[in-house]
């Protein structure tokens, strides 16, 4: 067992989070009532945090006034959401609980002594998030917790989307109204106004497809599979200029045979991948930040888990890749486009 799951049972054990919890219902008119919302995810991975602001643009909707505070994880966050003004306040874990034992314990108290109106949880399987959600001193609380969804009814799987659907069905919203997508809440640069597209003159002249080739564990494919990617997505999209969109640590897989994109600002990245026409990617963060900056992104998979963080709207597609030579997958991306 590790320090993590150790931490998770100890909880679990003297809170009483295995315990069933019943959510309340409230009324629709009851959104009139809330100003402040605290929405807990203490999670410092980048697309774990992208599919936070799906909830931020329904908050938004809903209670035009709303201020936000963002109890997350690490400082990313503060990056992520700073085109979101109505995000004000951030209570951000360390994320070395045990190193950082202070700011740890600080955040715990902090939430109980900051009343808010409104709490969501949206780390459902979080010891932490739900922890924190029933710690947190408000007149309204949306669980989000295993029980509670069971309660509700709640079908859509989606990590984006689950918590919006359980917010709706807890203040008796419309549940089928069209989902909000990912958002990084700026407007859509110009494309001369990015340094990068004018280095190059045929960035500006023909659509830029980019291929992310890097993910991490199981998710990800090997140089070979995205080499022979990268000759046959050339053969049948010759009307693009393709690019490799580097990851942070700046490895290729491409060994430099097309055109190449490099940054460690990730609202730099967002705005590049915004002015082009494509992505294609694997399972990652960087698929997120392609789905919210907004780019077309056609996402590679080859998990199990693609109902849970498939990118949707904007024609954006997921392709299983399980059983599909390269051939056959650039095929179902030609369809797909």
């Amino acid at each position: 067992m590790n320090i993590q799951e150790f931490r998770r049972k100890l909880t679990h054990y003297f809170f009483g989070l295995g315990t069933k919890q019943k959510q309340t219902l409230y009324q629709t008119t009851d959104l009139e009532k809330i100003k402040t919302v605290l929405v807990i995810r203490p999670n410092h991975r980048l697309g774990n945090q992208l599919l936070v602001t799906p909830i931020f643009v329904e908050l938004i909707n809903r209670i035009p006034e709303v201020q936000i505070t963002y109890l997350g994880k690490g400082d990313l966050s503060k990056t992520l959401f700073q085109h979101f003004k109505v995000v004000n306040r951030f209570i951000l874990m360390p994320k070395k609980h045990f190193k950082e034992l202070h700011n740890y314990i600080g955040v715990y108290i902090k939430v109980l002594f900051n009343k808010h109106d409104l709490v969501i949880n949206l780390a459902e399987g979080s010891s932490s998030g739900n922890l924190l959600a029933r710690l947190a001193r408000a007149k309204y609380k949306v669980l989000n917790n295993k029980y509670t969804n069971q309660q509700l009814n709640i079908n859509q799987v989606h990590m984006a989307l689950r918590p919006i659907a359980n917010f709706r069905k807890c203040f008796g919203l419309p549940e089928n109204e069209p989902f909000p997508g990912l958002s990084l809440g700026f407007t859509k640069p110009h494309i001369s106004s990015i340094k990068w597209y004018r280095e190059k003159e045929e960035r500006l002249k023909k659509p830029i497809l980019f291929l992310f080739t890097n993910a991490t564990g199981s998710k990800d494919y090997d140089a070979t599979f995205w080499q022979e990617m990268a000759t046959l997505i050339s053969q049948n999209f010759p009307e693009h200029h393709l690019v490799e969109f580097l990851p942070i640590c700046g490895s290729s897989k491409l060994n430099g045979a097309i055109d190449q994109f490099y940054s460690k600002d990730l609202m730099e990245m967002a705005k590049v991948l915004a002015c082009g026409d494509i992505m294609i990617t694997g399972d990652c963060g960087i698929m997120h930040l392609a789905v919210a900056a907004p780019i077309k992104t056609i996402a590679l998979f080859k998990s199990n888990s693609i109902e849970i963080y498939k990118p949707y709207g904007n024609q954006n597609r997921v392709i299983d890749t399980r059983n599909y030579t390269p051939k056959e997958i650039v095929q179902q991306i030609k369809f797909l486009q």
